[in-house]
């Protein structure tokens, strides 16, 4: 079994006519290069069937706009329905809302969606402004039991569009207030996980996972035996970032390195299970 637990699909309308959104600047930002594929729920589906792809969530876009993003959570809404069992879709809070975040999360929960992210803070990256903006985000996600996604890209090397210095140590800090929420990680968490090797940080992040999205773009493919050694595979689940990468590129990596049966079997869908709440029988 494979459950893809980072993946990204928009609106019909959206991939039609992506110039039509390049007034979000965090859309443009990602999407104004044209040589990158966006896809909708229906060719997500089509591909999990062509990639022997089980399960599928669905990361939302981290839209400025409160518009466009609640439409763009209805449509999750309306594909989590359409391919129930299948693409399980998160839901985005805007960086722009002018309606308050308790109310945009119990939207959300309403929607029947399964948690709340992508967020990222593309433009400004993550200082004392964003870092209040995502505390609210997790105070009420827990209320919900809401698991929430957050970008998080590595501080050093090589530079990309989105690209934002992630600040560990405040990171830690909504972390640590925040420690009964389901918080996952994107990609490997920039490498924020080494510090997993310090007791009180292991404490802290006990809710802590990690997907792996983008990592061949990222790391050595080394790092899945170091993640496993430091951190456990029940903290690591397989994401792809499709349609930026397909997944026989990471099964093929993983399942190369020395990792037991056990631990690629946590990895690709035994974690995963266990965030959606859902059996192996679905």
């Amino acid at each position: 079994m494979i459950i893809d637990f980072h993946t990204h699909i928009f609106s019909p309308d959206i991939v039609k006519n992506r110039k039509l959104y390049f007034s979000d600047s965090h859309f443009f930002l990602l999407n104004e290069n044209f040589k990158s594929k966006i896809i909708d729920a229906k060719e997500l589906y089509n591909s999990m069937i062509q990639n022997n792809v089980n399960h599928s969530v669905v990361m939302g876009f981290p839209w400025l706009d409160e518009d466009i993003a609640f439409q763009q959570n209805k449509y999750f809404s309306e594909m989590g329905k359409l391919y129930k069992n299948k693409i399980f879709p998160f839901g985005i809070v805007p960086i722009h809302n002018k309606k308050p975040i308790k109310d945009i999360v119990k939207e959300i929960y309403d929607l029947g969606l399964y948690g709340i992210g992508e967020i990222a803070f593309y433009e400004n990256g993550f200082s004392n402004k964003e870092a209040d903006f995502l505390n609210e985000i997790l105070e009420n996600a827990k209320i919900y039991d809401l698991p929430v996604n957050i970008h998080i890209n590595e501080p050093i090397g090589h530079n990309y569009n989105g690209k934002y210095s992630p600040n560990f140590e405040l990171l830690y800090k909504i972390i640590k207030q925040n420690s009964q929420n389901k918080i996952i990680l994107s990609h490997f968490g920039g490498g924020i996980f080494i510090y997993e090797l310090m007791p009180e940080v292991k404490n802290e992040f006990k809710n802590v996972f990690y997907d792996i999205a983008a990592t061949p773009f990222l790391f050595d493919k080394k790092i899945y035996q170091n993640a496993v050694d430091i951190i456990g595979s029940e903290k690591i689940l397989f994401g792809t970032d499709f349609p930026l990468l397909k997944p026989d590129r990471y099964i093929k990596e993983i399942n190369d390195s020395i990792i037991s049966t056990n631990d690629k079997n946590n990895i690709f869908f035994k974690n995963g299970l266990n965030i959606l709440n859902i059996s192996q029988k679905q």
